[in-house]
């Protein structure tokens, strides 16, 4: 492996930081930084963003995201709000965690999920929160 200087880990750092939308920090237990620590593996490869202490599961997640902030901005949404938990029985033995929950000026309120690929699982539960709710879960 090539001898690398502190300048050039620092442009590293700043490529990784570009790529990424923030800065990378510190690990807390031995103080390197994020990129020096392996990636975990996403399942279906999903590559997770970072903006500073908000993480997002996918790059399309964070593009989503990137487009509601500026939906909200400029007055073409009321509201949205990120993460939001469902249960899908009244047990509490399940959840389902919709991507965003976007309400329109117009009083609609639809709830966002940004699908790479559509697992069975996912269909049985967006399907249960539709009945439960009443709500309709848009795919992006």
């Amino acid at each position: 492996m090539a001898n690398l200087t502190e300048a050039d880990l620092a442009q590293y750092r700043r490529n990784l930081a570009a790529r990424a939308g923030g800065e990378p920090g510190p690990c807390s237990v031995c103080g390197r930084g994020d990129e020096d620590r392996p990636r975990k593996r996403q399942k279906y490869n999903a590559r997770a963003v970072r903006l500073g202490v908000v993480t997002f599961a996918s790059k399309r997640e964070f593009d989503r995201w990137a487009e509601l902030e500026r939906a909200q901005q400029a007055g073409e949404i009321a509201w949205y709000a990120r993460q939001l938990r469902f249960m899908l029985d009244d047990s509490g033995s399940g959840e389902y965690v919709a991507d965003f929950i976007v309400a329109h000026k117009d009083g609609r309120v639809v709830v966002e999920d940004t699908k790479g690929i559509r697992t069975p699982v996912y269909s049985l539960k967006a399907r249960a929160v539709e009945a439960r709710y009443r709500l309709e879960i848009v795919e992006s």
